[in-house]
């Protein structure tokens, strides 16, 4: 994917990604003439999962995140989990969460993405407790609540809201573990005046995508209000991993969503 995956303020391993995504297969309006009554009906289908097939492999992953406060102190935080993706596309991510204030436990979010099967498996990992999503269920109709229209004058046209500058940029190519990838670098730009700021707001974000493994290698992102961010997967082995790490462990309490 080469679209960043990477939530500035979440900083935890998104599930790289994403793989689960959400459609709209259509929608119809009727009405009724002359009784000003319309009522709109929406075919709406589950997520479905896409994996990538033929390109398995394991590695590990980083993520650093770097602020400057106003007071001159500095905040980085480290954080590390693995992903693993088979021949069939099924992928596994393992990624530490942040710890409760006061608490030295570190805990691990394991989620399991299935495209075969499409299922969704988040396993807790401290209770032993799999929680089962299933995905691209059968298409069901919903239909909205009619709305009786009136004979209310147009509104007025909402002004456009001003279109923050973004600028795209190629970085060519460079290796990464032994991979070639290709860079691009967003930079977003938040005019004065915007968010009350005096100056201009400037973000960076760059992606570093390998076409081989089909995934991103390198995330940064920078910005005065949010700091460094940098993701990276490290340790890439290709080949598929062991067939249990996209299975549900035997002696965990399974809850599954659609029952």
């Amino acid at each position: 994917m080469r679209s960043l995956q990477w939530m500035l303020a979440g900083f935890a391993l998104l599930l790289c990604g994403v793989y689960a995504h959400s459609q709209v297969q259509g929608a119809g309006v009727s009405s009724s003439s002359g009784s000003g009554t319309v009522s709109l009906s929406v075919i709406t289908s589950a997520p479905s999962l896409r994996g990538i097939k033929g390109a398995p492999f394991s590695a590990d992953v980083t993520e650093e995140s770097d602020q400057a406060l106003v007071d001159g102190n500095h905040i980085h935080r480290e954080m590390h989990g693995r992903i693993f993706r088979d021949s069939e596309g099924r992928t596994r991510q393992e990624h530490e969460l942040l710890r409760v204030m006061g608490s030295e436990e570190k805990r691990v979010r394991v989620t399991i993405m299935d495209s075969v099967q499409q299922v969704l498996i988040t396993l807790d990992q401290q209770n032993k407790v799999a929680t089962i999503r299933h995905i691209g269920q059968p298409s069901t109709p919903a239909t909205v609540p009619a709305t009786r229209l009136t004979n209310r004058p147009a509104a007025a046209s909402a002004p456009q809201p001003r279109v923050p500058s973004m600028q795209h940029e190629d970085l060519g190519t460079m290796e990464i573990e032994g991979f070639v990838v290709t860079g691009r670098r967003l930079t977003h730009t938040m005019e004065a005046g915007r968010i009350g700021n005096d100056k201009p707001l400037v973000s960076v974000s760059e992606t570093w995508y390998s076409d081989e493994l089909k995934e991103t290698l390198l995330t940064k992102s920078e910005s005065a209000q949010s700091g460094q961010h940098v993701r990276k997967l490290v340790n890439i082995h290709l080949g598929d991993p062991d067939p249990s790490l996209f299975q549900t462990p035997p002696d965990y309490t399974v809850k599954d969503t659609s029952q």
